[in-house]
């Protein structure tokens, strides 16, 4: 069989691997931050511009979020769903599934590739190379990265980084600068797609240890460099890559390291010009970057390296075993089996950097280091407390390359070991026990990915096994009240039970014995206050709204609550024949809901509410808000329900010029609670 079609069917048989083994979750439907991203974040991108230069004021955006690759991503995604993507019909193609699994497709293919080309001096290489690329299509780790779209980011920094390795190693190999430039190029869409991908700077020194030289008879190698010698130190002379003895090039560091370096600064340039859309009023710059918060935390530095090990060990873990997977994990683990492995990872680490020092011998730090490399950034997270998830499975997306590829070479490298050693007979009953064993940890992975799968289906099934694993911290339960919350139900007693279950939930949240910081706590409290409304227990619902944004004061949800219950307060007032309050009723429901505005310009249902209120309360001035869903939202169920009550308030006042003002005269339907 010729080469290059041998290469292409095994980077097709990875590929496949890689398509098949979530071609089942191309009908899952949004958990978690998915709607918030969906319903209040991408309505303020209307173009590619957007993404790069993102509006303010975004909900839930912070302004260390920046990944303009991620949100053009999005906006593909949505070009197939239309608007409302949040709309689609359960047991329906998810665009933004599919696309995910497409995106690991390609990743996978160029993992084997990245192999191809590391391996390239040893006659097994490219099956090694497949191998790596076959444990990285199904590792189980990669469920969350895949499954949750809003989880993509890591895949989509993939896309980046591994073509800027490849391009990288050619560049060694072939010389010239193009190939460099090319390589900071993907490097610098990496970094778009999540800032992590700076890690790759610390990667090409590391891959720098790797020989990429041809495989050829020693003898061959040894005299082919000796001329490579003489020429190199020539072609030093005139700046020019010339031929090294390993069978590539010898590039200048500038070359290899300068475009890099310039696409450092091009990200950084347009990072730094979006950290200021959050600078407001006397706040500095300085200030959101160091903030009080890390600083105090800087001064526990025994907490921060106890934590350090922790996250090492608990990295190390679950790439090597991939038992017992929890896309929530509230606490860096500092279990004795987890300090251990870490303590044992950073003792390993150094015995392979001083491995690297004998020739021969640099496959395996090479790889080890491009594995820490790319998991360091996360460390960070680990040590400062930055995200609610201190450590993520979602993390190892990237480090798992190297993991995967060193299995690949470890496995070849035994079996030539054997055959140096022992004989061609005693190398093919080791090729035998290897390829049965890998066949064997794929089967196991391939296996544990698709249950792991079914996790992801929906929010309930998600939240239920993050309960099941984290009973003492209140985040799975306040989102598996609110799964239930959202179910559709047919009948008043399926809508009890849910609101039954949904109640319980919040109130395990709010539990004092249960660990959950105060923006939790107040989250849940108005979505208590939500059930209580929606049942009818108004005084109930009022005091958990007043609650919650007692809790938090800038949390604008709670006071579109209170908007809500005002103006079902009202039009049941009004019901019962008592005008005046109705109308007392509507104006402070009115009120509420421009508090809720003030503190988030961008709040499409509170601009629905406030219309919807303003036009029963007679005030011409409510069109100006709807009119603000249709711009902020258009193509929404919300712009569709503006757009309906800006008809029907002309028709009315066409036709009732000189009817008095009573409260919910027009008709209308208040939007939909919030949760």
């Amino acid at each position: 069989m010729h080469r290059r079609v041998l290469t292409a069917l095994l980077a097709a048989a990875a590929g496949a691997s890689a398509f098949f083994c979530y071609v089942s979750t191309f009908d899952n439907g949004f958990i978690w931050d998915d709607p918030i991203v969906l319903e209040q974040q991408m309505v303020a991108f209307k173009s590619v511009k957007d993404a790069f230069i993102p509006p303010q004021d975004i909900p839930q955006f912070g302004i260390f979020y920046y990944r303009p690759v991620v949100v053009v991503s999005y906006m593909i995604d949505r070009m197939f769903t239309g608007p409302r993507p949040m709309e689609l019909p359960k047991g329906a193609i998810n665009p933004f599934h599919v696309s995910v699994v497409i995106y690991h497709t390609i990743d996978t293919i160029l993992v084997f590739f990245l192999g191809r080309l590391l391996f390239r001096s040893r006659k097994w290489g490219e099956w090694a190379a497949l191998a790596g690329a076959l444990l990285f299509a199904v590792h189980p780790i990669h469920t969350e990265s895949v499954c949750w779209m809003a989880g993509r980011s890591d895949v989509l920094a993939s896309l980046g980084l591994l073509p800027a390795l490849l391009l990288y190693l050619t560049g060694r190999i072939r010389g010239g600068i193009g190939w460099f430039i090319g390589a900071a190029a993907a490097f610098l869409f990496g970094l778009w797609a999540k800032e992590t991908g700076i890690a790759a700077l610390l990667a090409l020194p590391a891959l720098d240890l790797v020989p990429l030289g041809l495989t050829q008879p020693a003898a061959a190698a040894a005299a082919a460099g000796k001329d490579a010698d003489a020429r190199r130190a020539k072609g030093r002379s005139v700046g020019r890559a010339v031929p090294s003895a390993a069978g590539g090039r010898t590039a200048p560091w500038t070359w290899r390291y300068g475009p890099f370096a310039a696409a450092t600064i091009i990200y950084w340039f347009m990072r730094y010009s979006d950290l200021h859309r959050g600078v407001r009023g006397n706040e500095s710059f300085s200030t959101l970057l160091f903030s009080t918060q890390l600083q105090a935390q800087k001064d526990k530095l025994f907490e921060m390296v106890l934590d350090l090990v922790g996250a090492i060990g608990f990295y190390v873990r679950k790439v090597t075993v991939p038992t017992n997977l929890n896309a929530f994990v509230a606490d860096v683990p500092h279990d004795a089996l987890t300090i251990i492995v870490g303590l044992a990872a950073i003792a390993g680490g150094v015995g392979l950097f001083l491995l690297a020092r004998r020739k021969g011998a640099r496959m395996i730090p090479a790889l080890a280091a491009l594995f820490f490399a790319t998991i360091a950034p996360s460390f960070a997270i680990a040590m400062f407390d930055i995200s609610e998830a201190p450590v993520a499975e979602r993390y190892l997306y990237i480090p798992s390359i190297a993991a995967c590829l060193g299995a690949g070479w470890l496995g070849g490298l035994l079996i030539e070991k054997v055959r140096e050693r022992t004989g061609p007979a005693a190398a093919r009953g080791a090729l035998v026990a290897i390829a049965t064993a890998g066949v064997a940890v794929f089967s196991a992975f391939a296996w544990s990915t698709s249950i792991r799968n079914e996790t992801w289906h929906d929010d309930i099934l998600f939240w239920q096994d993050a309960v099941s694993k984290a009973p003492h911290q209140g985040l799975p339960h306040l989102h598996l009240g609110l799964a239930n919350d959202k179910l559709p139900w047919s009948s008043p007693e399926e809508r009890k039970k849910l609101d039954d279950i949904a109640e319980r939930e919040y109130l395990l949240a709010l539990n004092p014995k249960i660990i959950y910081d105060v923006e939790g706590r107040s989250t849940a409290l108005n979505n208590l206050g939500n059930v209580y409304m929606d049942q009818g227990r108004y005084d109930k619902g009022e005091e958990c709204f007043r609650n919650s944004f007692g809790m938090r004061p800038s949390y604008p949800t709670p006071y579109y609550g209170m908007g809500l219950l005002m103006y079902r307060r009202a039009l049941d007032s009004q019901k019962a024949g008592n005008g005046e309050q109705a109308w007392k009723q509507m104006t402070e429901s009115r009120d509420w809901i421009d508090q809720a505005l003030n503190r988030n310009p961008r709040y499409v249902k509170a601009f629905l509410m406030g219309g919807t209120v303003r036009f029963a309360l007679r005030d011409e001035g409510g069109a100006k808000y709807l009119q603000q869903v249709v711009s902020l939202a258009p193509g929404t169920a919300e712009a569709a329900q503006a757009e309906k009550l800006i008809v029907r308030e002309r028709a009315n006042r066409a036709a009732q010029q000189k009817t008095p003002a009573t409260p919910g005269g027009t008709g209308a339907t208040a939007p939909g609670g919030a949760r």
